[in-house]
């Protein structure tokens, strides 16, 4: 009995079996996590008994496999090597799982704090009696549950629901006892709302709604004369460290700068008496009387236009439509001379008095409206006028007696909304008497219960505090300050850190520790992570820590170092088939020979690319668009060529790099110099159907105008509902994702239009600060700002230049000594407070577009890959066309176009290095480039064994399907220089863990495209064994080397993980992506060792493998965009990958049909 079950342990069909169900299993846990959170996922996938059980077998299958082939022998030393790292990998996850801490701990500057916060939810209870709280301990649910569960005896408390998220709702209910209470509903064009207003509630009585405040209260109003009125009509702009007064001009519209601030106000008109026209849907004057004062303005300035209705009555209402805070950060109030002061009050209040002998006393209502009070009877359920605009309230409900109670409605699972949080419903019995009551998470409520059977008094109180578990660490951290540091000109956080003092009590030990992304604190078994921060209004920053301790970490990292060696010893010892050795062998010397004249190739190719770039003119001696182009600039977070920025801009607006054959900077230059033109063209695209639908024949040939875009009510409507749900981290449709995208596409070309963007000119104290627009030298107070830091003739001198510019252009006429000027004052002004930029790398830069080296890199590798097709031995040729031997010159002449596009990838991916100052993988577009030229890399040396020119062709085609498709679509795959996220910025782990990630997927495209050339071959010519052999011999060894990359990856994403995050793994999708594209190969190799698949099943099964790496590469960021991996996630293109998958499976299906009806006829 003992040897069969050894034997079932040891076997590699359940190998292949725990993977396969592994990797499905891993799968349904990442659609879980996109679905309904990472939480949800934990709960019933990765934390479950059934997942634990499957590792325990695959445990024991990689313990046994490695004991059954004892005694070893030296090629079995791989073998053992890579299971004995398995098993010490497996066993520190036990340990974290069994011992393993992790949680947050949020430190107010100022503050100290001791205890860390866990992710499992308790409900303390605290008896009177007892005199001590006792911790009910909740399990964590993913969807709304309801039962009976006893958590507590003596007394009894049971769980009745938990509902993970929930919607509050406040009940009012009429009660013999109890404060008096009433429901009112406030209603006009610009809000409906709502409110509850409860008598002797301190917190309930009064609301302050913005426009007004509601009260309830015994005591009426009394309304004297305010003072402090202005003795003039004013606009006041009160921003954080100033306050502004602008008298009212007598004629409309009006400009004004606003003094000391990059922001002008053009004041539009004044209203007497303004009300909402029903039709129109606009404010209009109702009388000639000073009833309603109000005020319409626009304010502009560094990159913002808003448009403010200020009414001078209700100084606390939003003056933007929604209800929106400015953009500036200011508020604005309308003063009149002789009418209320600032802080008068309009106000609706509810007087509530009690007389005698009457079975309910009568509610009254009073209207403040200045110094005037209209007061009367509130009837339940009937409107009355308010006076103020077109506000009416109406009584909903009032209640002489009432109580309040609380109810929770369950939320979907996908619900991400913060404001909704968990709610649970206990029910407690004690004495004969029961209660049950509601507890929100953060909750603290006093529930009254008698006693009387235990000869305790009655209406025992007893609190409870629903919230999350906290644990000591046995030391304290103090943050003395925290610290954010962004990029140039932006609000984008390029790093943040915590200077904390530690103090550990038990050693007496006090010391000052740093702390940020990829640099944590460890002490007692414990690390601190910097993770996040927040940054309440009006209160010290809180930093935000992960905390972990982690006793298996030592068995991981160690497992993870002799699973790769063990893979290394495993594939070294193990070599080629026969065949594929053999072909090794007796090509070697025809390979250097094709080598040698593929060099001589390259060779010319690369002298005629320079003699070429040598004899071409320089542009910028008689280009506009050179010249332009070249003007350094700051845009996000970074200083550029004008010229890129250009490029970003016009893709982010149109999707193209170039418009009506213009290239990208003219066409910026042309939107500042004519705006009224370009405001009124259709050049907008709008790709959904169903948007298009919106904008009806408004849509020319697929494309809108801004000014349509900007002007459209219904549109703008339900763009801002939109906006408001995606702000609250609500879902949104596809549609409302689409109207979002095409308004902010619009608002890009108007901050264009205006001149807020880019930045042209340094702020000289500091050039990391924002830089000057050149809006800034079209408004007065733009120029006054400007010369506080510059010679006012120099800011005059530059301002002229670009008058002259912008006319030139406006005209339609040739702009380049104009251009020249500008780009010429501009320097002259940065060099008259010697601003010195790097000009070397704006040189690089502009190279790099100029050049545009992975342009030329596609095309060469197409070209070796079609002329291969065309005039080499081709498996599409039929046997007729292939009596005719090819030329003795066409293998050199393919493999040195091959190695020229090579070249090309090669310099562009320095050149973009060089650039970023970085490696450059940090998004989607850059790792496309870096994976081409991985498939192009591990085929060289191939390519040198073998003396098929499969292998390079193969190379070449899937090298330039990658380059081709990162140019196609620049709008998807955005090709722009973009700032890193904090946790990026180690150059070290970005270096080792992305490049060696995607070097994985680099070895597994080729090896996608040696299958598809294979699979040709045996469609097309099944009687070709050798060759067939040998090129899935080269096929084996690309699996080799993916596998062994990937896993390295995988690895040291878990240490980097281990390093930002504080945890090894933490199921995150793109590392669990991964791991099932690893498992997935794996089962291919172990497949292949069983024999249950050959050179024909290997082919197939890598090109289905694949699908897994496109998943963890494209997939989890564009698809899924769920995890940590936040920073890489995008949106688009997912049609064109579903309808390519599609096609390339059309095709392997197409050639597996062919090819076993092939060997049929073979065989008749």
């Amino acid at each position: 009995m003992i040897t069969p079950l050894f034997r079932f342990f040891a076997s590699l069909k359940l190998a292949i079996f725990l993977l396969l169900a592994l990797a499905l299993v891993f799968a349904v846990g990442t659609f879980v996590e996109s679905a309904y959170g990472a939480g949800a996922a934990k709960l019933l996938v990765y934390d479950t008994p059934w997942l634990t059980v499957l590792l325990l077998l695959l445990a024991l299958n990689v313990a046994a496999s490695a004991l059954d082939r004892f005694p070893w022998q030296k090629r079995h030393v791989g073998f053992v090597v890579t299971h004995c790292g398995i098993l010490l990998m497996l066993a520190g996850s036990l340990v974290t799982r069994a011992f393993g801490i992790e949680g947050q701990m949020a430190i107010e500057e100022g503050q100290t704090q001791s205890r860390m916060t866990l992710s499992q939810p308790v409900v303390e209870f605290f008896s009177s009696r007892h005199g001590e709280s006792t911790p009910l301990f909740l399990k964590s649910n993913a969807f709304a549950w309801q039962g009976r569960k006893k958590l507590h005896s003596d007394p009894d408390i049971w769980l009745l629901h938990d509902y993970p998220k929930a919607r509050r709702e406040e009940i009012l209910r009429e009660s013999s006892e109890g404060s008096a209470a009433l429901e009112v509903s406030l209603e006009s064009s610009f809000t409906n709302v709502r409110q509850t207003l409860v008598l002797d509630d301190p917190e309930r009585s009064r609301v302050n709604l913005g426009p007004a405040e509601l009260s309830f209260s015994r005591e009426p109003l009394v309304v004297s004369r305010p003072g402090g009125a202005p003795s003039e009509d004013i606009l006041e702009f009160r921003f954080e460290k100033s306050s502004i007064q602008v008298p009212l001009p007598k004629s409309f519209p009006k400009k004004v700068s606003l003094k000391g601030t990059p922001y002008e106000v053009t004041i539009l008109r004044v209203l007497k008496d303004a009300v909402v026209d029903d039709q129109k849907n606009e404010l209009v004057d109702r009388s000639g009387e000073w009833n309603n004062p109000a005020c319409e303005l626009m304010l502009k300035g560094k990159g913002i236009e808003e448009r403010h209705t200020v009414f001078s009555k209700y100084p606390d209402f939003p003056t933007m439509h929604g209800m929106k805070p400015s953009g500036a950060g200011v508020r604005i109030f309308f003063h009149r001379h002789g009418g209320e002061s600032l802080d008068s009050k309009n106000e609706l209040r509810f007087v509530w008095s009690e007389r005698r002998g009457e079975a309910a006393p009568p509610l009254r209502y009073q209207i403040r409206s200045g110094e005037k009070i209209t007061e009367g009877e509130a009837p339940v359920g009937e409107e009355v006028p308010m006076g103020w605009m077109d506000f009416k309230f109406r009584v909903e409900n009032y209640y002489p007696h009432a109580e309040m109670s609380e109810n929770f409605t369950p939320l979907p699972a996908e619900t991400r909304s913060e404001e909704h949080p968990s709610a649970l419903e206990l029910e407690m019995e004690n004495g004969g008497e029961r209660k049950s009551f509601w507890l929100a998470q953060g909750d603290h409520k006093t529930i009254s219960l008698g006693d009387q059977s235990r000869g305790g008094p009655p209406g025992r109180p007893y609190e409870f505090v629903y919230g999350l578990r906290t644990l000591p660490v046995g030391f304290r951290l103090e943050l003395k300050d925290f610290r954010i540091e962004k990029y140039p000109g932006t609000n984008q956080p390029a790093s943040f850190e915590s200077d904390v003092i530690l103090k550990d009590d038990s050693t007496g030990s006090r010391r000052e520790v740093n702390i940020s992304m990829n640099r944590p604190l460890q002490h007692r078994g414990f690390r601190v992570f910097q993770s996040g921060y927040q940054q309440p209004e009006g209160r010290p920053e809180i930093s935000i820590f992960s905390v972990a301790k982690d006793p298996g970490i030592p068995l991981k990292y160690a497992g993870s170092i002799i699973l790769v060696l063990g893979t290394l010893l495993m594939f070294y010892t193990r070599k080629f088939s026969n065949r594929g050795q053999a072909e090794f062998s007796k090509s070697q010397e025809r390979g250097s020979g094709v080598m040698k004249n593929a060099l001589k190739i390259l060779l010319v190719s690369v002298l005629g690319f320079i003699v070429s770039a040598a004899a071409s003119p320089d542009p910028s001696q008689r280009s506009t668009e050179a010249l332009l182009g070249r003007i350094p600039v700051q845009s996000g977070g970074r200083v550029k060529p004008f010229e890129s920025f250009a490029q970003e801009i016009l893709v982010s607006v149109t999707g193209k790099k170039a418009l009506a054959g213009e290239k990208a900077s003219i066409v910026l230059w042309k939107w500042i110099s004519n705006p009224e033109e370009w405001h009124t063209k259709s050049f907008i695209p709008v790709k959904h159907k169903a948007l298009r639908e919106e904008f009806g024949l408004m849509v020319i040939a697929g494309k809108i105008s801004p000014e349509l875009a900007l002007s459209h009510q219904s549109f703008l409507h339900k763009v801002e509902e939109a906006s408001a749900r995606k702000e609250r981290k609500e879902p949104i449709t596809l549609l409302e994702k689409k109207r979002i995208e095409l308004h902010e596409q619009a608002h890009l070309f108007e901050a264009i239009t205006r001149g807020v963007l880019p930045g042209f000119i340094p702020h000289p104290e500091d050039p990391r600060e924002s830089w000057f627009p050149i809006e800034a030298l079209a408004t007065p107070g733009g120029q006054e700002a400007l010369g506080k830091y510059y010679s006012p003739e120099l800011v005059a001198e530059v301002h002229a230049a670009l008058g002259a510019l912008v006319r030139l252009l406006h005209d339609g006429k040739e702009g380049a000594s104009s251009a020249h000027e500008f780009a010429f004052s501009l320097e002259h002004l940065r060099s008259s407070r010697e601003i010195v930029l790097d000009q070397n790398k704006i040189n690089l830069e502009l190279a790099y577009n100029h050049l545009r080296p992975f342009h030329w890199a596609w095309i060469l590798y197409l070209a070796s890959a079609v002329l291969w097709l065309l005039l080499g031995d081709s498996p599409l040729k039929g046997d007729r066309q292939k009596r005719v031997s090819p030329k003795r010159g066409l293998p050199p002449l393919i493999f040195g176009l091959f190695l020229s596009g090579f070249m090309f990838h090669t310099f562009g991916f320095v050149l973009r290095c060089l650039v970023a100052g970085r490696p450059p993988v940090s998004n989607m577009y850059e790792s496309i480039i870096w994976v081409a030229w991985a498939v192009a890399f591990f085929s060289i040396p191939l390519r040198f064994f073998s003396r098929n020119p499969v292998l390079s062709v193969a190379a070449a085609a899937v090298a330039s399907l990658a380059l081709l498709i990162g140019e196609s679509f620049p709008a998807v795959l955005d090709p722009s220089l973009s700032p890193l996220v904090p946790v990026l910025r180690s150059n070290y782990w970005l270096t080792i863990h992305v490049l060696t990630i995607t070097l994985s997927y680099g070895a597994f495209a080729l090896a996608w495209g040696l299958a598809h050339a294979n699979l040709f071959n045996f469609a097309f010519h099944p009687e070709k064994r050798e060759e067939q052999e040998s090129l899935g011999a080269f096929l084996y060894r690309a699996l080799q080397i993916g596998v062994v990359l990937l896993a390295a990856g995988t690895i040291l994403g878990g240490v980097w993980a281990n390093d930002s995050w504080g945890r090894f793994w933490g199921w995150d999708p793109k590392e669990t992506w991964a791991l099932i594209a690893l498992l997935g190969y794996l089962a291919i190799l172990h497949c292949r060792h069983m024999r249950w698949i050959g050179t024909f099943g290997t082919a197939v099964s890598s090109v289905l493998a694949f699908l897994g790496i496109l998943m963890a590469w494209y997939g989890v960021n564009f698809v899924l965009a769920a995890g940590l991996h936040s920073y890489g996630f995008g949106g688009g293109g997912f049609p064109w990958v579903s309808v390519g998958v599609l096609i390339d499976l059309a095709l392997v299906s197409f050639l597996v049909f062919r090819y076993h009806r092939s060997r049929s006829a073979l065989k008749v």
